[in-house]
């Protein structure tokens, strides 16, 4: 990306109602994102299905699907449990 595209981009996203930005340089990323949290989900979770639906064959599909659904479902699990662990770390100091 050149400066004036980025330049573009960045006066794009400051007249925009909604934006989801991700940078990625080797193993670290950088995320920002602005907007109504229900209207960023749906534009994420279309945005993955149409990049998904890019992959060669249907199996890599399906395997891309099962692989973030099994890591939304950690996720969930983990911050269920967040609250239960400090809650028991608490107790164990007291």
């Amino acid at each position: 990306m050149t400066r004036e595209q980025a330049n573009e981009l960045a006066d794009r996203l400051a007249m925009s109602d909604l934006f989801i930005c991700v940078a990625l340089k080797g193993n670290r990323s950088w995320e920002a994102s602005y907007g109504d949290s229900y209207k960023l989900v749906d534009v994420a979770y279309n945005t993955l299905l149409s990049m998904i639906d890019e992959l060669e064959t249907v199996e890599e599909q399906i395997t891309q699907i099962r692989t973030r659904m099994m890591f939304l479902n950690a996720a969930r699990i983990a911050k269920e449990k967040a609250p239960k662990a400090a809650a028991t770390a608490q107790g164990a100091e007291g």
